[in-house]
């Protein structure tokens, strides 16, 4: 899975929708803001701005990553990399 996940955020070949958020950082719950950083750190990232989109997947917006540069990154209901795009 890791691997996976590393090979799509260094592709970076999924663009991400334009959905509008609902909740931003404030409004996740721990068990959210623990499984999102979890799922950056799988990918070689941290920090970041979080928020539940309307459809109920997640949207990481200004992570940074290994190469030191900022990213948004989607992750899906269950916290599984969907794609992402250099800020």
């Amino acid at each position: 899975m890791k691997a996976k996940a590393l090979s799509v955020a260094a592709t970076l070949l999924i663009g991400l929708s334009t959905i509008p958020a609902i909740a931003d950082d404030d409004d996740l719950t721990k068990y959210e803001h623990a499984q999102l950083r979890e799922a950056l750190r799988d990918i070689g990232c941290h920090g970041g701005e979080f928020e539940r989109e309307s459809d109920g997947t997640y949207e990481v917006d200004d992570a940074v990553c290994k190469d030191g540069k900022e990213y948004e990154f989607k992750f899906t209901k269950s916290f599984d990399l969907i794609g992402g795009e250099r800020d």
